[in-house]
């Protein structure tokens, strides 16, 4: 093909996805909420040979109390369990990872062994105590640490025979943790066993690969610029979540899609780029921010709405039979600075 040509046509804007997302479950009875801890979104599997949980969520989970505001410092990965629903609600079983371990996925590979994919910290920085101070008779506000500068992100990955773990983390030949340099994985396992792995860094949208899960992982090729979204607009992304549709025969990634210049004002939301061919690395296009896949508004099952200040780390459930789109986990913030006591919510998704 000729290379103009192709470049042309990744400028193209995908096929406008919007997801027909059904009322959620009520709040107190969403994915994973605590009245106490926040969490900040998850990743569900189904392990049908589980006579007792057939679904399993990996959530990003403040220790401390803190919120949002403390991902840095405070964040571990708890695993929940469901007997029957992949909406949940989800019960707390264990801590998979302590601190610190950031936005997990989990996933499966064609062996058998189950695969928890973060992103670690290097250098660490101090966990911070949020827990509020009581004297008896008044509870002051909830203790904000003070701004900490982390250091670079790193793409990790963790494996067990068991989706209860002990996890075992992945090291490279020279025994380092990072696989490759990047934040947020999103793998995704084909039926030959070859693991693609999509992520972000500061060009856009990257993919890294391997043909089994024990590596090694190439180095990331950025697929999907953040340029790629239409002249003078402010929107950039991140959060990718990605899968191959076996339909179209192309891969998709769900982004978290925002305002670059000021990360509140979230009218986009849920991004969407395609690959044009089955071929992972592109050329890709990617949805107009003006068209979101979905919002930060929320109907519920009882008639009511919000709109939630922040809504992020899109991931999506597959249906175990028909491999479908099942349902979408998000992270949630309610409070106006989007920074506290968030959670995570799921919601079906209709595909009629």
């Amino acid at each position: 093909m000729n290379l103009l040509f192709a470049f042309s046509l990744a400028l193209l804007h995908a096929n406008a996805l919007v997801l027909d997302l059904l009322p959620a479950p009520l709040l107190n009875l969403s994915t994973y909420r605590n009245g106490t801890w926040s969490s900040w979104g998850g990743s569900v599997i189904n392990v049908p040979e589980d006579n007792d949980y057939k679904w399993h969520l990996f959530v990003a989970f403040f220790t401390l109390e803190c919120g949002l505001g403390s991902w840095t410092t405070n964040s571990e990965v708890v695993h929940a369990v469901s007997e029957s629903d992949p909406l949940g609600p989800y019960s707390f079983h264990d801590v998979a990872v302590s601190v610190f371990a950031h936005n997990p996925q989990i996933t499966r590979h064609t062996d058998g062994t189950f695969l928890l994919w973060t992103i670690g910290m290097s250098p660490q920085a101090p966990e911070s105590n949020c827990t509020p101070k009581h004297d008896g008779v008044i509870s002051p506000p909830l203790y904000h640490p003070p701004p900490l500068t982390h250091g670079a992100e790193l793409v990790e990955q963790r494996f067990s025979k068991s989706i209860y773990g002990p996890w075992t983390t992945t090291t490279t030949p020279n025994g380092s943790v990072n696989l490759f340099n990047g934040t947020n994985p999103s793998p995704f396992v084909l039926p030959n066993g070859t693991i693609v792995v999509a992520s972000h860094n500061n060009c856009g949208l990257t993919l890294s690969s391997a043909t089994n899960w024990t590596g090694p992982f190439s180095n990331p090729i950025c697929v999907l610029p953040y340029s790629q979204y239409p002249p003078q607009t402010n929107f950039t992304f991140e959060d990718p979540f990605l899968w191959f549709d076996n339909e179209s025969v192309t891969w998709k990634v769900l982004l978290h899609s925002y305002n670059k210049t000021n990360p509140h004002i979230q009218f986009a939301v849920g991004g969407f780029g395609e690959s044009l061919t089955e071929n992972p690395y592109g050329p890709w296009k990617i949805q107009d921010p003006s068209s979101p896949a979905y919002t930060t508004a929320v109907q519920f099952l009882d008639g009511t709405n919000e709109t939630f200040s922040r809504r992020e780390r899109p991931k999506l459930v597959f249906d175990p039979i028909s491999g479908k789109p099942l349902a979408l986990i998000t992270a949630v913030c309610p409070e106006p600075d989007g920074n506290q006591h968030c959670f995570t919510l799921g919601q079906r998704i209709s595909n009629k």
